[in-house]
Order: C-alpha cells, then structure tokens, then sequence
C-alpha cells in the first residue's frame, strides 16, 4: 500500500501560470490505484482537478487542460494504490507550466 503526494511546481505571488499538460507513463502493477492532480493555497484549501485510476500492465495518460493556476498556489501530484510485495514497477509524471509574471522584481 501506498499513498505518496510530492510538490510539482510553486507559483509565486508575482506571477500567474497555465498548466498545458501532465503525462503519466510507465508500467503498473498496481491494484486499485489512482493518481490526481491538486492545486492548494494557503488560505482556501486544496482542489482535485484531475484523477485517473491506474490498473495492472502499461501506463499512458496525457491530460492537456489549459489550466489558469492563480498566484500564491501550489500543484501536487499525488498518487494512491497498492501493490503485491516485491513486484517491479516505474511510473513517471512530467508537467508543463507557463508562468507569466505580473510584477517583475526590482533589481
């Protein structure tokens, strides 16, 4: 079993970013597992914006959003399942996000 979640990408209170895709791939044996995308402040919480169940054999997601992510929030990547003991297995996750920032810093 389990239940692992890892900070993708930070955008900063000067800045705004759009999230063009996140692609899982890789091979599974994996029984009764999901993966999700969450985006979480400081002030309001966390928001699943995204999941996708995950089954035994090869692994292939793309999700391609276009998702305005606002200043001052966090993207996750969490992942949730369980496994029998000794099996092999390798799942990658690979985001793309645009930031753009509103108010550049002064140097």
């Amino acid at each position: 079993w389990a239940n692992t979640a890892g900070a993708v990408y930070y955008v900063s209170k000067r800045s705004v970013a759009v999230l063009k895709y996140i692609e899982v791939n890789g091979y599974s044996e994996l029984h009764v597992s999901r993966i999700r995308a969450v985006i979480a402040d400081n002030s309001t919480g966390q928001k699943t914006v995204w999941e996708s169940r995950i089954a035994d054999g090869n692994v292939d997601r793309l999700w391609t959003p276009d998702l305005f992510i606002d200043s001052d929030h966090t993207l996750y990547v969490e992942m949730e399942g369980t496994s029998p003991v000794g099996t092999d297995q390798e799942i990658n996750v690979n985001c793309k996000l645009l930031e753009y920032y509103n108010h550049p810093s002064r140097n």
